[in-house]
């Protein structure tokens, strides 16, 4: 986590890896983190000019990187996240 200059601008940048299989826990961290990235663009719309989140490797099911549903933990971390934002 920290602070990475790209043109001159300061961005937020947070990598993370939910490389083992954990169920609710690991969605429940993933949309935690998906918030706190939201929450820290609307804090700094200055710095955070396009007021986007990106979400990489969104179907990286062999490197453990996914949001699409599985048959081992459905749309659990889908729904974590569309929660969290709901509930923010």
């Amino acid at each position: 986590l920290g602070p990475a200059s790209a043109s001159g601008r300061h961005l937020w940048l947070r990598r993370l890896h939910l490389r083992t299989r954990g169920g609710a826990r690991r969605a429940q961290q993933l949309a935690a983190h998906v918030l706190e990235a939201v929450e820290w663009m609307w804090t700094y719309p200055e710095t955070a000019e396009p007021q986007t989140v990106i979400v990489y490797a969104w179907n990286e099911l062999s490197e453990g990187g996914w949001l699409v549903p599985t048959l081992e933990e459905g749309d659990a971390r889908l729904r974590a996240i569309s929660e969290a934002l709901l509930n923010r």
